[in-house]
């Protein structure tokens, strides 16, 4: 954010790729992970613990049981070269995963490309957007930018963990979120009591 903040300070129109991968958690290539696990561990103890190996079966009495209790920490091992080697910014929860980076040639882009290729993680390019950042008087400028020769879905709002971005760095849209989200919860509220007083709180 800091960085973004600097060039709009500047007068310097960015564009801002959010990139998310299709299933992550679930398409990550065995082979793959276990080529990095092996960078990661060079004694092989981890290894050792993870290749091949199964506990035993448990019964679930309740919740949604998917995957592995180390998924997403193998997943997290799995994607950090990543953005280590593009030097981008990145939100991650889980195998929820979102990266964001300045682009300002298509060598940017090109670099994406070339690691979902070389790891066989493909994006879910539905969810990938462009947002453009600029101060209010600037003109946006008209560049687009591509995945896999798709051009990105221009926004004019983003969320990143719950933070609104927008294009102009203005506060309405922001604020038309909050009221709504606000407006929700009170009528969820109002509707869990039969008589509601201004006592009741």
């Amino acid at each position: 954010m800091k960085n973004w903040t600097t060039a709009i300070e500047a007068k310097d129109t960015i564009r801002v790729a959010y990139i998310a991968f299709r299933k992550a958690f679930d398409s990550v290539p065995y082979q793959c992970l276990m080529h990095k696990l092996t960078m990661v561990d060079k004694r092989g103890k981890l290894l050792m613990c993870i290749e091949g190996q199964r506990s035993t079966s448990t019964g679930i009495e309740s919740g949604v049981p998917q995957g592995l209790v180390l998924g997403p920490t193998l997943f997290i091992l799995f994607f950090n070269d990543c953005a280590q080697k593009w030097d981008c910014e990145r939100a991650m929860f889980s195998d929820d995963v979102k990266i964001w980076k300045i682009i300002k040639s298509a060598a940017d882009e090109d670099d994406c490309q070339e690691w979902s290729r070389r790891w066989i993680l493909s994006f879910n390019l539905n969810k990938c957007n462009l947002l453009r950042l600029r101060t209010r008087n600037q003109v946006p400028d008209a560049q687009s930018s591509y995945l896999h020769r798709i051009p990105l879905q221009e926004v004019e709002i983003q969320e990143v963990l719950g933070i609104w971005m927008t294009d102009n760095n203005t506060t309405s849209k922001k604020c038309c979120k909050a009221v709504k989200a606000a407006t929700t919860m009170l009528y969820a509220i109002q509707r869990a009591f039969t008589i509601l007083m201004k006592t009741a709180f």
